[in-house]
């Protein structure tokens, strides 16, 4: 795990995780999702950790995928399929995939920005509480590519397909939607008063860390297995979509424009 990008502590039987860019908003970097996967990954062998509370430093959750990295057309065949994953299993790549098939329950507590890669981050837990000032939204689109990291599977499975398509046109055109919208969506299941985030989200984990671990984790395998086809399968339709995407003009002009600090203007190709 990069102990500078990724943070972890024990409070009790709660291990409390922290992604640590503040000053990118938490934009996820090699260190936050390699560091995730390897926390999950970890977890059958942690028997002091009941349960995982994860939460961002600084002034958001995760604003999602970091835009200065994203590869151009004019970016290798290679370095497109790597950026994308293509080239690689999803259970290798995946922080979503990882976190949700931990047997471990985890609480996410949401702060200011949770988009993009960070939406997904953030549904592949298992409980969210956000504070009033949480701001939510499916911001690939804005970006040239489609809702990755295993969106266009959780946020459909969460909200329904046509719900999930309408957030991502407004989160393409610049609307993201706040804490009160994604509660009656069931996005979130609590929301609180900013300065009660971290006691109310401390407080729910510590009543999972207190129950039966062994009992809960079935649980949550079973409610999943109820409600789900398959999380890889739907990686596996974005990998190359995510590739193509990177090779047009307008995944070109969204990177150009965000560097210029303008409005992209799309071409649909």
């Amino acid at each position: 795990m990069n102990e500078q990008e990724l943070l972890f502590e024990r409070d009790g039987a709660v291990g409390v995780v922290t992604m640590n860019r503040p000053e990118k908003l938490n934009a996820l970097s090699p260190g936050i999702i390699g560091g995730l996967m390897k926390l999950a990954a970890s977890m059958p062998d942690d028997q002091e950790t009941r349960t995982l509370l994860l939460r961002g430093n600084g002034r958001a959750f995760c604003a999602g995928g970091d835009v200065s990295s994203f590869p151009t057309g004019d970016a290798s065949k290679e370095q497109r399929e790597a950026r994308a994953g293509v080239s690689r299993p999803v259970s290798e790549t995946s922080p979503a995939l990882a976190l949700r098939n931990t047997s471990k329950l985890i609480v996410a507590a949401i702060h200011g920005y949770a988009v993009g890669g960070g939406l997904s981050i953030a549904l592949a837990c298992d409980i969210r509480i956000a504070s009033e000032d949480a701001k939510f939204g499916a911001v690939q689109l804005r970006r040239g590519v489609l809702p990755d990291m295993g969106l266009t599977h959780l946020l459909a499975r969460t909200v329904g397909t046509s719900k999930a398509l309408e957030l991502s046109v407004r989160a393409g055109d610049g609307e993201l939607f706040g804490a009160a919208e994604a509660l009656a969506l069931g996005i979130v299941t609590h929301v609180v008063p900013r300065e009660d985030l971290e006691d109310a989200s401390m407080e729910f984990a510590q009543k999972v860390a207190r129950g039966p671990s062994l009992a809960l984790g079935f649980a949550k395998e079973g409610i999943y297995r109820a409600v789900e086809s398959s999380l890889e399968e739907a990686l596996q339709f974005e990998a190359p979509k995510i590739q193509a995407c990177f090779a047009s003009h307008d995944c070109d002009e969204s990177k150009h424009a965000f560097l210029e600090k303008r409005e992209p203007v799309f071409v649909g190709h």
